[in-house]
């Protein structure tokens, strides 16, 4: 009897738990994509503590302490995901900002006095430039996530030159007489 009673109050307490997380569920996610379908406000400045943010965003440190050291990869993961659209709303967040730089009127007219042809060229340029590097940053971040290296890194190429020997053995044990 007593058995029956503990396991019946085991039973509940999981169902309540279930059901409790399940309430919660929903409306963690439909407040996601609230937040997701929201768009992007500009800042007033880029000042010193959006771009620590910035570098906070893309630290690994704290990931890296997590999944290792404490043992958490399924926190560590969430982080990661978290940080993930942190780090695009960051960036995004800089395109409005530069975009509303860029539209100012007393900008245009500062630079409307004395400029010639080719600086406004090159300021196009220039803006062309900072619009590419943020969406291949957007892209990175969306499929390798926030603490992937934006550059990629070419030191795969040093290890073609340790297979090089190894064909020249190979040719030299085919050709060799058995």
């Amino acid at each position: 009897m007593t058995e029956l009673l503990v396991y019946t109050l085991i039973a509940l307490a999981v169902l309540v738990l279930t059901v409790s997380l399940a309430w919660i569920g929903p409306r963690h996610v439909a407040k996601e994509s609230e937040q997701a379908a929201e768009p992007c406000r500009p800042l007033e400045g880029i000042n010193a503590s959006f771009l620590r943010l910035g570098e906070k965003l893309f630290d690994p440190q704290d990931y890296r302490w997590l999944r290792y050291e404490l043992s958490f990869p399924g926190a560590a993961e969430d982080l990661a995901r978290h940080r993930r659209w942190l780090a695009a709303e960051w960036l995004k967040s800089l395109r409005n900002s530069f975009q509303e730089l860029v539209r100012r009127p007393e900008l245009a007219a500062a630079n409307a006095g004395g400029e010639s042809p080719s600086s406004s060229w090159r300021l196009l340029w220039l803006t062309f430039r900072f619009h590419f590097l943020i969406t291949y940053a957007l892209f990175v971040i969306r499929f390798f996530g926030p603490y992937h290296q934006l550059i990629p890194s070419f030191a795969w190429i040093d290890s073609l030159s340790l297979l090089a020997p190894l064909e020249d053995e190979s040719r030299a044990a085919r050709n060799s007489p058995s």
